[in-house]
């Protein structure tokens, strides 16, 4: 029986896990990504948990599916609460920054310096000062695009750090990545800037004027 592929969202996601680690998967909507893991042998055991019961229930029966669910820990928690053993890696995908920085200011010590595996999808910028303010720093970044949407993929680890303005608004790590993907990103997200009289306007202006 074949496994769905991962599209390139969570491919970069996948990419970004510990191998031979424990990882947990918050707000894991399907469980595809800890599935995955666990199929490919990256992964021995993983911990996937939803603040939805439907949707823990879909995961729990994909895993089952497979033959898989003796490797999963399915737990039905509100962020972090799922956290009650320590993991070597957790994800977060697939929610917006506001509900990431709730989740990490309500949880952030159930982490135990956890690194983390984030892609908001919506207020970047936000999400990003919430990293930091829960005692993480952003480490590596990958831009993707997938269904026709740019994706920022995170890789945070635990120690205080700073960040200036142009990197809470476009990447601490991305505004050094010179991929045509990023440059594309950037035009992209300057035409939307210009168009909503966006605050991040002079950074991305600044960040082009490097190419």
């Amino acid at each position: 029986m074949r496994l769905p592929c991962l599209d390139s969202r969570l491919q970069a996601a996948y990419d970004f896990v510990l191998p031979d680690s424990i990882h947990a998967d918050v707000a894991s909507d399907h469980g595809l990504l800890p599935l995955r893991l666990v199929v490919d042998g990256k992964c021995p055991r993983v911990i996937v948990s939803d603040i939805n019961a439907a949707a823990l229930g879909r995961a729990k029966a994909a895993f089952c599916k497979y033959g898989y669910h003796h490797q999963a820990d399915f737990v039905h928690a509100d962020g972090l609460e799922c956290l009650t053993e320590p993991v070597q890696s957790v994800s977060i995908t697939g929610l917006g920054g506001d509900k990431l920085c709730g989740i990490l200011e309500r949880g952030a010590a159930l982490l135990r310096g956890a690194p983390l595996i984030l892609s908001p999808h919506s207020r970047l910028y936000t999400a990003r000062r919430g990293i930091y303010a829960a005692g993480y720093h952003i480490t590596q970044e990958k831009l993707v695009r997938s269904r026709g949407r740019y994706y920022i993929m995170m890789f945070a680890e635990e120690g205080a750090s700073r960040c200036d303005e142009s990197g809470l608004w476009l990447g601490p790590c991305l505004i050094h990545d010179r991929r045509p993907l990023c440059h594309e990103y950037l035009l992209w997200r300057e035409k939307v800037a210009v168009s909503s009289g966006g605050e991040d306007l002079p950074y991305i202006k600044e960040a082009l004027s490097c190419w």
